[in-house]
């Protein structure tokens, strides 16, 4: 069951020409983000936003994401949307997960987000088992908008980095 709930941003399919808008988007919205990387005091901020520009990349050039959603306003694309479909997961276990996404908005355009999930949720809706959708245990927006499209909470976790030397 997907919940009604009017989009208020137009969504289609990424294309090759909202390439620098898209980076764009995710340097504004990353951009001192706090997360694994950028908490990290042993990466420097600035590789921290060069490891999410090169994660963007990579999925605009469909690498890492087999599906990507940009939301517009007025023609103007004010967020994104990147997922990829595991089809060796189905091989090996016979179960169809989305997973590895990345998103980003501009900040006054947060709510794009919800629109993009529900779409790429319905798109998907099918022949997908299940979408495995990650976020920081302080993000309280995230998970909300999860829940607001029946979204169950199966698990949390934390990552943690350990250096070797010094």
């Amino acid at each position: 069951h997907l919940p009604e709930i009017r989009p208020k941003y137009d969504l289609r399919l990424y294309q090759p020409k909202d390439f620098d808008t898209v980076l764009d988007i995710a340097e504004a919205s990353l951009k001192g983000y706090p997360n694994r990387f950028t908490l990290d005091p042993h990466i420097p901020k600035e590789r921290a936003q060069t490891f999410y520009r090169q994660w963007t990349t990579n999925c605009c050039k469909g690498i890492i994401a087999d599906e990507m959603l940009v939301a517009e306003i007025r023609g103007r694309v004010v967020g994104f949307l990147a997922y990829r479909i595991n089809p060796a997961l189905r091989g090996y276990t016979g179960v169809q997960i989305i997973t590895d996404g990345l998103s980003g908005c501009y900040p006054i355009r947060f709510n794009a987000f919800l629109d993009l999930l529900r779409e790429a949720t319905r798109r998907n809706l099918a022949f997908v088992d299940a979408i495995e959708a990650e976020s920081h245990l302080f993000n309280v927006a995230t998970p909300t908008y999860y829940q607001r499209l029946d979204y169950k909470y199966l698990r949390a976790r934390h990552s943690f980095h350990f250096w070797i030397s010094g």
